[in-house]
């Protein structure tokens, strides 16, 4: 199989403009196998560079899969594409979260990615992934991007996340007998979306600039993704255009059946190069999959421990045979340079040639990429380190209590209020914390506030920290803060060690969101005589149903539609749905939606979603995206959806609404 796919290379001839995104460790940009190679390193949480370690050995090994030389030793069967390495394990630690690697999904994507190569997972019972991730890959599907992932080598009928997921590409590794390898996982839902490909004795780099064989579902991965590559080529040279849902589906559908039959192991079929090559060549389509959805549950890393708790096993460590030992000490050759795929030829990275001493580490021509974040979420801080949260500590005043007889505490840096108090009378300590930007109790973000606005922005952050404590009956009570801004490649690590992404932000836009305040709005926008004569009950009664629909719609925006806020179509939703302009009346016509479809509001209309899709429209530079509020009829679905549409342009940090809001009617059902 391999030599089939060799030959498919050298007739399809890689496209340049195909781009193959490699998640995995840190690779050895100066093995010789890399040399002219187009692969550049991307921004991530991972800021090591390769080394003689377990992880660097890994990354090492899958890139040079796709990405090395022939003439070396390494397969390089998608040589000739573009590569974006996102590193997203250490050698000091084979594990991250399940929303790190959304964040690294979302970089890849960022960095012009159409497959991505994951050879890693999080074993789980049920092949559930958390809803940030499972929305990142959904958001991938959308926007053309394959994920290729390995199925896992626990030898059981068991799945991992991300290969579970229904529009992922699964790989399970083949022995060279052409029978699975008895560590390959499987299960039924592999049987829809998995194929198996060689996965035993791979050729491939390894830092310092030898060649091993190493076996597992994690060096099958890259083969498969590979092929995606080629046959993407292939649409690109017959003058399509490159089509990775047609790229996947004539993967499995061309799976060849295994010897035997009712093996589970055999997932969906073993890989065929040729048949999935005359699939995208024939010129017809690929009869659809049919794929079982997946229910997003939250992950536990997410919910019940530490986003760093939960295993992202790449597979078993590359070890080098004992014929050719690993040189210690190499020194890395990306120096840190940041780069994203499809950047100029001058940040290219140097390889080294086996007869030649080690290059000097490329400098990056160009700066760092801006990438805008409106992200929503709650304010909370961190010390970073014991003795910065002892000193806020010795320094903070005791605290005493509001009753009759005021009862004094011991100062407490983990009270906000306590802690927002001290800060009000200390400004300038404010910068000695770790701002965080959280989605429910997980930081997501690290602030820092630009130095023009720094004593406004804190200002800012001290009263959402104060007010986030309050009842929620309360009129100063804030439910959730908007907070756009600039990504930077640095990173700081929380007291807990978890690394979070720095984002710079200024005033303008940081705006915190009171619900009981919105729903005032949306409730004073209502014209209640008018409805409790249609519905019949008395006005007390009418506000509050609709006030208790309202509420139920603003839990759904937040809770279902959390991201990152780093994808432009996540901006423009997370931009239309806190802004109160837009929102307050957008709610209030959509639970009346009734009076303009059929003139009957008996049935108050439900919020259904909340969708963004590139607009066609838009000024010259422009990011712009047309967000779509759909609201329906929970009691009968086949009565017309109502759909509020506005068109927002986020190449700004501060998004921009471009037109009036536009309403239209679709069918039900």
């Amino acid at each position: 199989m391999l030599a089939e796919l060799k030959s498919l290379r050298d007739s399809v001839i890689p496209d340049p403009e195909v781009c193959i995104a490699i998640l995995d460790g840190p690779v050895d940009l100066a093995h010789p196998c890399f040399a002219d190679a187009r692969i550049t390193r991307a921004d991530s949480l991972v800021l090591d560079e390769a080394g003689a370690g377990a992880m660097s050995g890994h990354g090492t090994h899958v890139a040079s899969i796709v990405f090395g030389q022939p003439a070396t030793g390494a397969l390089g069967l998608a040589a000739g594409c573009r590569g974006v390495v996102v590193p997203i394990f250490t050698d000091t630690s084979g594990h991250l979260s399940q929303l790190d690697l959304a964040r690294a999904i979302e970089r890849a994507m960022l960095s012009g990615a159409d497959v991505i190569n994951i050879s890693g997972g999080e074993l789980v019972e049920l092949g559930e992934a958390d809803p940030l991730l499972a929305r990142t890959v959904e958001t991938c599907e959308r926007n053309g991007v394959l994920i290729v992932a390995a199925a896992g080598n626990d030898g059981c009928d068991c799945l991992h996340v991300p290969a579970a997921l229904p529009t992922v590409l699964a790989v399970g590794a083949l022995g060279r007998n052409g029978i699975a390898l008895p560590s390959s996982n499987f299960g039924e839902r592999y049987a829809v979306n998995g194929v198996l490909a060689p996965g035993e004795a791979i050729p491939g780099a390894i830092p310092g600039g030898a060649i091993a064989e190493l076996t597992g579902s994690s060096f099958a991965t890259p083969i498969v993704s590979a092929l995606a590559a080629l046959l993407l080529s292939a649409q690109r040279r017959r003058g399509g255009s490159a089509d990775v849902a047609e790229v996947r589906r004539a993967v499995i559908a061309s799976a060849l059946a295994c010897a035997r039959d009712s093996d589970p192991r055999c997932l969906a079929g073993i890989l065929n190069v040729h048949g999935a090559h005359a699939l995208i060549t024939q010129g017809d389509k690929v009869t659809e999959m049919a794929t079982t959805p997946i229910p997003h549950v939250a992950s536990s890393g997410i919910d019940a421990t530490p986003p760093d708790s939960v295993p992202m096993n790449p597979g078993p460590p590359p070890v080098a045979p004992d014929a050719v030992p690993v040189p210690t000490g190499v020194a890395p050759s990306c120096g840190g340079a940041p780069c994203a795929c499809g950047s100029p030829a001058s940040q290219e990275a140097t390889a080294a040639s086996a007869a030649h001493e080690a290059p000097t580490p490329p400098q990056s021509a160009h700066p760092i990429p801006v990438s805008n974040v409106f992200a929503l979420g709650n304010i909370g801080f961190d010390f970073g380190t014991e003795a910065r949260r002892d000193g806020f500590r010795q320094l903070m005043p005791t605290a005493e209590s509001s009753d009759e007889t005021p009862i004094v505490t011991e100062p407490n840096p983990y009270d906000a209020v306590q802690l927002a108090n001290y800060l009000d009378k200390h400004p300038w300590e404010s910068t000695k914390l770790i701002w965080t930007m959280n989605l429910n109790l997980t930081p997501i973000y690290a602030i820092e506030a630009e130095v023009t606005y720094h004593e406004a922005v804190y200002e800012m952050l001290r009263y959402a920290l104060r007010c986030q404590v309050l009842p929620a009956e309360d009129d100063d009570f804030v439910s959730r803060v908007s907070l756009p801004g600039v990504l930077t490649n640095r990173t700081v690590t929380t007291f807990a060690g978890q690394r979070l992404p720095v984002i710079v932000v200024q005033r303008r836009g940081l705006y915190t969101w009171n619900e009981n305040n919105l729903v005032k709005a949306v409730l004073g926008a209502i014209d209640f005589d008018k409805l409790t004569n249609q519905l019949g009950i008395d006005r007390s009664k009418a506000e509050s149903r609709t006030e208790l629909k309202l509420r139920q719609m603003l839990d759904k925006v937040y809770y279902e539609l959390r991201n990152l806020g780093s994808s432009s179509a996540d901006r423009a939703i997370n931009y239309t749905a806190t802004n109160a302009f837009i929102f307050s009346d957008v709610m209030a016509k959509g639970l009346l939606a009734g009076e303009l479809v059929d003139g009957d509001v008996t049935s108050l209309y439900s919020l259904e979603s909340i969708s963004a899709v590139k607009s066609p429209f838009g000024r010259l530079d422009c990011d712009c995206w047309d967000v779509k509020i759909t609201f329906f009829s929970p009691e009968n679905e086949r009565r017309a959806r109502v759909v509020y549409q506005a068109t927002v342009d986020v190449s700004d940090p501060w998004p921009v609404q471009l037109a009036p809001i536009h309403q239209y009617l679709i069918s039900g059902g």
